[in-house]
């Protein structure tokens, strides 16, 4: 596996970006073929694991650069309860899946699970207290 320093990674990273600005890819599998024609050594896996890293998202059937690193995307958030157990996270359009992915990486206790569309993450919670966690994982109050 790659460190996180391997400039071969660093600059696969850099054409996967580029290359996903330039035009629409439906599949991973095309991602792979023109970073092997740019003289990447890929599989299919491989490229799944860098949009995981990423953050690169499928929205409207193709895969999509975030506008921001997830870590650095400010997040607008609005706490809707429904039984103090939901977490109703407004997103920039496309960045849904980021976000929930962000919060199912921090494996937080009592988080029953995230659901995403294109710009709404639903954070399902054990209870209220989980609920003002998640909220505070993500540096905004509820």
């Amino acid at each position: 596996m790659a460190k996180p320093t391997d400039p071969d990674r660093t600059q696969r990273h850099q054409r996967i970006l580029e290359i996903l600005r330039e035009r629409d890819f439906k599949s991973q599998s095309d991602v792979a073929v023109v970073l092997s024609r740019a003289g990447f050594k890929v599989t299919q896996a491989s490229v799944s694991r860098d949009f995981q890293e990423l953050g690169v998202i499928k929205s409207r059937g193709c895969y999509r650069v975030p506008f921001a690193p997830p870590s650095l995307r400010p997040v607008q958030i609005t706490s809707v309860s429904a039984g103090e157990n939901l977490l109703v996270i407004r997103t920039g359009p496309g960045e849904a899946n980021a976000i929930a992915l962000r919060i199912d990486q921090r494996e937080i206790s009592g988080v029953v699970g995230t659901v995403a569309g294109d710009d709404t993450v639903f954070v399902a919670t054990k209870d209220k207290k989980v609920h003002k966690v998640v909220a505070r994982v993500l540096s905004i109050e509820s």
